[in-house]
């Protein structure tokens, strides 16, 4: 999968589009959010986990041909063009969360914001981006 775009979307945080959707990604059910973990590694080898919001979305276009995207929501101090260029694996897969724990996991900030990924977590190991 590669990056196909990365948004700013507050303070510190980003929302990451990947598109197409294979492989282990595959197993998200469509409109429902996932608590997970992701390794970041940038293009000079520097690697760091955050904790993430994953959401797969499949929709029609505007040609009614069926889109199959995921977005993943990040807080990170790194810049967009860095994330950009980045490698992104998924290292741990926690419980499915509401839209509201979502919205609120991004309203607080990294140090206080509620570890969501802790309960039931199993571990991945699908690399994504690039």
């Amino acid at each position: 999968m590669k990056t196909y775009d990365v948004i700013p979307f507050g303070e510190r945080t980003f929302l990451l589009h990947f598109w197409p959707v294979t492989g282990f990604l595959e197993k998200f059910d469509s409109g429902q959010c996932y608590a997970t973990a992701c390794k970041i590694v940038l293009s000079d080898g520097y690697a760091d986990q955050h904790d993430c919001i994953v959401r797969r979305e499949r929709r029609l276009n505007f040609a009614n041909i069926l889109v199959d995207s995921i977005y993943v929501l990040v807080k990170s101090g790194l810049v967009a063009e860095a994330l950009s260029a980045a490698a992104y694996q998924m290292t741990h897969v926690g419980r499915a969360i509401s839209e509201a724990e979502a919205i609120a996991w991004r309203r607080d900030p990294p140090s206080q914001g509620p570890d969501i990924t802790s309960k039931n977590k199993k571990p991945a190991d699908d690399h994504f981006g690039q």
